[in-house]
């Protein structure tokens, strides 16, 4: 019951949308050189996707992209990189990817022609970017090739089904087949399978150089798992099932050691990567809607996205390492993840 919930709060998130408001050009933009960008996804066609900026004093500002472009930003932010110098805000509804500097937050350029983007990455060798795309059926999909020089794309790899978060680790590059149920290997122009869970969505790399992958268990019971990869054989080496059998989890994180992981689960999970075993109970209890995540690299406190009812704008709340609350600072629609500086 509770993953179905959780399903149809998700749905509904996709559904609702907001009043477009016009953009307002700022021509004085806070100092960006600390802080933490929060990412606002917006509601599904609300053209409302935008950017807030909180400073190491605690001063909030909202709708940065717009004030300084004097445009919106689009519909649907789903992630974001920093790639050699640049900024890359990847909009998934919009089927763009918006290059920034990353000191003033002005557009460089536009990337367009995407199915509908969810992540970039660059590969390990050359200036070439992957981009990972969304497709609800389990049909032809494709990986879209990017020229960092010139922004261009420049060819696709075939997949089969939606695709979510993509790791380099070495000269590998670790792809989410979340549709197809498979962690796809990518390297020197090959590519190489392995089955796993139920859609595999998110990846860390930890301490030890192992892969963690999240495999969220879509619509089936008994199935969401965290599992283990060892990057050199290219096989699980463990996997750890979640003892609630409707679990949904998401969201998966690490602090900047890469010996602690958090996830969200009907509240916010933490766990050592040396651990046996899925922890019973969350470190934090769902306080509100938690939607997205950060662990800030230089203090360790825990930013959580709240999306409140999914209709309104949302709000974020900050805990110290150990759990305990700091404070909360009102975002845009969806803030679903954090850039800190």
């Amino acid at each position: 019951m509770k993953k179905l919930i959780l399903i149809s709060s998700l749905i509904f998130s996709l559904l609702s949308c907001s009043k477009d408001e016009n953009p307002i050009v700022q021509t004085i933009v806070p100092d960006l050189s600390g802080g933490v960008i929060v990412l606002n996804e917006g509601s599904f066609q609300g053209n409302n996707a935008s950017l807030t900026y909180r400073s190491p004093s605690g001063e909030v500002s909202q709708d940065l992209f717009d004030r300084v472009n004097g445009r919106k930003l689009g519909d649907i932010l789903h992630s974001a990189s920093i790639i050699d110098g640049q900024l890359f805000l990847v909009i998934n509804n919009s089927q763009k990817i918006e290059a920034l500097n990353p000191s003033n937050l002005k557009s460089v350029d536009v990337i367009e022609g995407f199915r509908s983007p969810r992540f970039i990455v660059k590969l390990a060798q050359g200036q070439n970017a992957w981009v990972s795309n969304f497709k609800l059926d389990g049909g032809e999909n494709e990986i879209d090739i990017v020229n960092l020089n010139n922004h261009e794309k420049i060819g696709a790899i075939q997949v089969q089904g939606w695709c979510e978060q993509m790791l380099q680790v070495g000269n590998k590059l670790y792809i989410a087949n979340t549709g197809s149920d498979q962690l796809i290997v990518a390297e020197n122009g090959s590519l190489r399978y392995l089955k796993t869970p139920p859609q595999p969505t998110d990846m860390i790399v930890d301490a030890d150089g192992i892969i963690w992958l999240l495999c969220s268990g879509g619509f089936q019971e008994n199935q969401a798992a965290l599992c283990k990869v060892d990057p050199e054989t290219e096989q699980i080496i463990d996997t750890l099932r979640f003892k609630n059998s409707m679990a949904f989890p998401s969201k998966l994180a690490t602090d900047s050691e890469k010996k602690r992981m958090y996830f969200f689960e009907n509240g916010l999970y933490s766990m050592s990567i040396y651990d046996q075993a899925i922890p019973e109970a969350p470190f934090i209890a769902a306080n509100g809607s938690f939607y997205g995540l950060g662990i800030a690299p230089n203090t360790g406190n825990i930013f959580i996205g709240d999306a409140v009812d999914y209709s309104s704008k949302g709000k974020v709340h900050i805990y110290d390492a150990n759990g305990v609350f700091i404070e909360s600072f009102d975002a845009g629609y969806l803030p679903n993840g954090f850039l800190f500086r």
